[in-house]
């Protein structure tokens, strides 16, 4: 987790680690219960001329039903790395990625569900101290 100059929290999850793609499937289950809104980062590269679509889905419990929120990117070779945004408003606090195969080839895929706008306040250890940014690995 990573805590910049404004102290709001920022968690990096890799869902997927860079790795040919030859068919679709999901990624784990994330929760988004301490977090208002979260990002997709997710970049292609090819061995063949394929493409990747990635799409968010959200569920009220880690292994319920997940569906799509309407957020999703499509990745091919050309286009490198893509970004979208998303709010987490939603009693549906469970969200994961579910990428498409669309074409031949074996796309090398690596994407990132960033949790952003924590729901609570850090905890202050001091009234004297200032804090400007904490790097841990939680």
């Amino acid at each position: 987790m990573l805590k910049g100059l404004d102290t709001s929290a920022v968690k990096y999850v890799q869902c997927l680690v860079p790795a040919a793609k030859t068919t679709g499937g999901s990624t784990q289950a994330v929760d988004y219960s301490n977090f208002t809104f979260g990002t997709v980062l997710a970049t292609c590269g090819s061995t063949g001329a394929a493409a990747i679509t990635v799409s968010v889905l959200r569920s009220a419990t880690s292994n319920g039903t997940f569906n799509g929120i309407g957020a999703s990117l499509n990745l091919s070779a050309a286009s490198k790395t893509h970004v979208r945004s998303f709010t987490a408003n939603s009693s549906a606090v469970w969200y994961k990625l579910y990428l498409t195969h669309v074409g031949g080839g074996s796309p090398i895929v690596s994407a990132y569900l960033i949790q952003q706008g924590g729901r609570e306040a850090p905890i202050d250890q001091d009234t004297n101290t200032t804090s400007y940014s904490v790097i841990s690995n939680a």
